[in-house]
């Protein structure tokens, strides 16, 4: 089974963020995974939330707003996936997107 390793970033949207999380939850339960959650100094509570809602998320503080490229660099930096799904937190993952990737990613051969 492949390992797929996610980066969520976030700014101050704790609510979108929860529902996103809950929501990969669901499609990615059957692979070995990583979470990562990359909080640009948000004031909302996101990244306590978080850590109490998901406790096998990382979840990276970084202290200030560092923008959303510099944040997934932060996040994929921490992952060691066979795969990365870079995710905005306003995304609802449905119909088993992370199934279906995997499973066409291990029967397309990579082209050069």
């Amino acid at each position: 089974m492949p390992c797929v390793g996610v980066v969520v970033v976030s700014y101050n949207v704790r609510g979108f963020l929860l529902k996103c999380l809950q929501s990969l939850a669901k499609d990615i339960a059957p692979f070995r995974h990583e979470v990562v959650v990359v909080d640009n100094a948000s004031c909302d509570g996101s990244a306590a939330s978080v850590r109490a809602a998901f406790p096998n998320a990382m979840v990276v503080d970084t202290g200030r707003n560092v923008g959303f490229a510099a944040a997934n660099n932060v996040g994929i930096r921490r992952l060691a996936g066979d795969y990365i799904l870079l995710l905005n937190p306003d995304t609802l993952v449905l119909l088993a997107p992370c199934r279906r990737w995997c499973a066409l990613s291990n029967w397309t051969p990579l082209q050069p």
